[in-house]
């Protein structure tokens, strides 16, 4: 009788048989995967301009504003942003979805897509006055003379009534400059009178 190979050259025959047969495509075997693509309507080009970008904020009455204001001091600082609207960061990283909250100026300057409204003109004065305050553009600044005082009936149906024109051109040419505009962030109070009567009726 022949005696049986030693088990190691039985394993290494083994081996060779199956490697030969994976890069010779044994009968059912299974073709190599290549690289995943995406095509159709969930490739990377067409769900970039399906999903919004844009993002509008707007400030409505003294908590309103305020918030507002801290908000861009932490998203300018993020983005490395600069109070007088230049970049001033130091990774490239930073810049990569700034244009989502800013429209970039001719002269680099980072501008927000803010709208700042108030029924009078104090809380917007000290806005201006703040180290941020020249980052947004006057025209987006919309106040009014005599403030709500506190009364929500008079800042939804006769003051606020009497602006919300005005403020919703402002919000319509912000609008018009956004090319992809996923939505509004509205920054206001529920109780008092600017932030919950022209709030509310902006939302409405």
């Amino acid at each position: 009788t022949t005696p049986h190979p030693p088990d190691h050259t039985h394993r290494t025959t083994m081996a060779a048989q199956q490697v030969q047969n994976g890069a010779g495509g044994a009968a059912g075997a299974l073709p190599a995967a290549g690289p995943a693509k995406l095509t159709g309507p969930t490739s990377p080009s067409r769900l970039h301009r399906a999903v919004g970008r844009e993002v509008i904020s707007i400030g409505v009455g003294q908590c309103g504003n305020q918030i507002s204001t801290a908000f861009w001091r932490t998203v300018s600082d993020e983005h490395g942003i600069a109070p007088d609207g230049q970049y001033r960061g130091t990774r490239d990283v930073q810049l990569e979805r700034a244009n989502v909250y800013y429209h970039e100026a001719a002269n680099g300057k980072y501008v927000p897509r803010a709208v700042l409204v108030d029924l009078e003109p104090g809380v917007v004065d000290a806005v201006k006055a703040d180290a941020y305050g020249a980052l947004f553009r006057p025209d987006n600044i919309v106040h009014g003379q005599s403030g709500a005082g506190n009364n929500w009936a008079k800042g939804h149906y006769t003051e606020g009534a009497e602006l919300v024109d005005q403020v919703m051109d402002v919000v319509r040419k912000e609008v018009e400059a956004c090319d992809a505009l996923q939505g509004f962030q509205v920054s206001h109070s529920l109780g008092g009178g600017t932030g919950s009567g022209p709030g509310t009726l902006l939302i409405s």
